[in-house]
């Protein structure tokens, strides 16, 4: 598997023959990775499961959570969709604090607000898209420096060429060239791979 000192280097020596750039090239990719993180790619998409506690109104996002897919509280051994619903309706909702089972939540401050306060500990799956580990140590690795390498390289040459180089333009573009075809060929093989055919949202 690529690692993020493979990526820096095909970047430096490939396409810069520049070894005199390292700070540069590792915030290009930080920089580039931050442009793509919010698309939706089969690598992104996860689901985890957490747990109500009786009496509280809320429960934590996932510590890696990016954008919403959808929720689902297990209810007589039945999943459900819960229904997303503004931040008002749900404390309208919980004014009189009755407990039971929840159906409804509103994303409000970093956390799943829920209506109404349950009374137990109900399972709740979250469905979402989420950030991958940062990259940090040379021999670090991830899907951007695997599945989305063509991808992060491109983006992250074009960023490090037109602002630290001011690189000739002739030259910027065929590295935009080269970056969108990394696009459609990352493309075609998410179109068959994705979980869910929804588009993220961000909040």
């Amino acid at each position: 598997m690529a690692t993020y000192k493979d990526l820096q280097d095909r970047i430096a020596l490939d396409y810069l023959n520049r070894m005199t750039l390292g700070n540069e090239v590792k915030r290009a990719i930080q920089n580039s990775i931050k442009t793509y993180e919010s698309t939706r790619y089969w690598f992104n998409e996860a689901s985890t499961a957490t747990a109500t506690s009786a009496g509280i109104a809320f429960i934590n996002i996932p510590s890696d959570f990016l954008t919403l897919d959808r929720l689902e509280v297990t209810f007589d051994s039945s999943d459900y969709q819960m229904s997303r619903r503004d931040f008002n309706w749900i404390r309208d909702m919980n004014v009189t604090r009755t407990q039971g089972w929840p159906t409804d939540f509103a994303y409000h401050g970093d956390r799943f607000e829920l209506a109404i306060i349950p009374d137990s500990a109900y399972s709740i799956t979250c469905y979402y898209i989420r950030t991958l580990p940062v990259l940090s140590a040379d021999a670090d690795t991830n899907a951007w420096t695997n599945e989305a390498a063509n991808l992060i390289a491109h983006a992250a040459t074009i960023d490090l060429l037109s602002g630290v180089l001011q690189a000739d333009e002739r030259v910027i573009n065929r590295h935009v060239g080269m970056l969108r075809m990394a696009q459609t060929e990352l493309n075609l093989r998410n179109s068959t791979r994705l979980t869910f055919s929804l588009k993220a949202t961000n909040f």
